[in-house]
């Protein structure tokens, strides 16, 4: 069964604004192994390329220039609705659907890519789908990413900021001990996805790809507000996730010196990893 951890509209707003978009590096990686096994059409473009989990968008629109179709497919109605919002090409649509239930017709796909989300899926199920809608020599890529980054103070590079990536680990433990499994997801792919049996051919697998943007100290808390399970727990747990938020934003304020985090600019990186299965 497909997990829910994003149908919330104030989510999908945050989502939106400070989770990364995968490097295009990632992109070419993934249409240099296609090329090895299907031929483009004669407009150098392959037919059709299925982005699930897509979210709003994030991997998505980064398809569109190899494909005269891209389909992204997701439960969440919210991030749906951005990614329409967001979407400049005549070649990507977006429709709902879960990633094991996806009605198309049967070998009718060159890719199917899921970004952070193959965790959510129940993976028989979602297995039998995709091998049902790959062509011959179609690939299956999961792309992840830890979703706790790396930080860097721009005017302090030699100052270590682990202990905040620990904050967010324990928070997410603690949402874990009061029944919101969002652990054992970030665990998943913190381990590449090596716990999970995919029965393809498994044709690639990189990690060596990084994502970095410029930001503010307070997008360390939007980040956590971003994590579906952050708006869940706070509705059944106010005052804990309130008690523990201050102690977050508390900590933030030691380790800067303020309690402006709008003064203080971070690089921010996440790094990537890709997995390529062909049919």
């Amino acid at each position: 069964m497909t997990h829910r951890q994003y149908d919330s509209t104030g989510v999908a707003s945050i989502y939106i604004e400070v989770r990364p978009s995968p490097p295009k590096d990632l992109i070419k990686s993934i249409i240099n192994q296609l090329s090895q096994s299907v031929n483009p059409n004669p407009n150098g473009k392959w037919s059709r390329a299925v982005d699930v989990g897509c979210g709003s968008g994030q991997a998505t629109f980064l398809l569109a220039d190899y494909f005269d179709q891209v389909i992204g497919y997701d439960i969440s109605e919210p991030q749906l609705q951005i990614a329409n919002q967001r979407n400049q090409f005549n070649n990507v649509t977006f429709k709902i659907s879960s990633g094991e239930g996806i009605p198309l017709e049967d070998n009718s796909v060159q890719l199917i890519t899921v970004c952070e989300a193959l965790h959510f899926f129940d993976i028989e199920k979602f297995n039998r789908k995709v091998d049902s809608l790959l062509n011959s020599g179609g690939l299956f890529v999961t792309i992840g990413y830890y979703p706790v980054p790396k930080l860097t103070q721009i005017d302090k590079p030699d100052l270590n900021l682990d202990h905040i990536g620990q904050s967010i680990d324990n928070l997410m433990q603690t949402w874990q001990e009061h029944g919101f499994p969002v652990k054992v997801f970030a665990d998943m792919i913190n381990t590449k996805y090596r716990c999970i049996n995919l029965p393809f051919e498994k044709v690639c697998h990189e990690e060596t790809f990084k994502t970095t943007s410029r930001r503010s100290a307070d997008y360390i808390i939007d980040l956590i507000n971003s994590l579906g399970t952050s708006e869940k727990f706070r509705e059944k747990f106010p005052e804990k996730e309130s008690s523990i938020m201050n102690q977050i934003l508390n900590q933030l304020h030691d380790t800067f010196g303020t309690k402006d985090l709008s003064s203080i600019q971070l690089d921010v990186t996440f790094e990537y990893f890709i997995i390529c299965f062909r049919k």
